[in-house]
């Protein structure tokens, strides 16, 4: 398989919903040799007036102008404070990408209450068929 890196460039994430928000840092690309995913990513700084969230995810899509449902990349990859993360192990998305034919990536970002921002950026490492 092959490795490929694809970059999140930095970001200001600023969100006042309870649920998770997609906030996208990369443009759209073809959904359909890609396996696996994990992502080395880091929180520069985060704050608000609650908790606030910061997960990996991506978006796939059939079309750039109606996308479809965002997805968390991985498990226990969610984030309230600053710091670098890198995770070991690759998480396969071949299952929700067989139905996109395009896929973006960035991050989810949530706040328990009131507004909460983070400034992230990071690597997403992509296994190709």
């Amino acid at each position: 398989m092959t490795v490929k890196n694809i970059r999140l460039s930095w970001g200001t994430l600023i969100t006042d919903s309870a649920t998770d928000e997609f906030f996208p840092l990369t443009g759209w690309m073809p959904a359909g040799d890609i396996e696996q995913v994990r992502v080395a990513w880091e929180i520069a700084s985060i704050g608000g007036a609650g908790t606030t969230t910061v997960t990996p995810a991506y978006q796939p899509a059939n079309f750039a102008d109606t996308p479809g449902t965002s997805n968390n990349i991985g498990t226990g990859t969610s984030e309230t404070t600053k710091d670098v993360f890198y995770p070991d192990t690759f998480n396969d998305i071949s299952t929700v990408l067989k139905a996109a034919q395009i896929v973006r990536f960035g991050f989810h970002i949530k706040s328990s209450s009131g507004t909460g921002w983070a400034q992230a950026g990071g690597v997403t490492e992509l296994q190709m068929k």
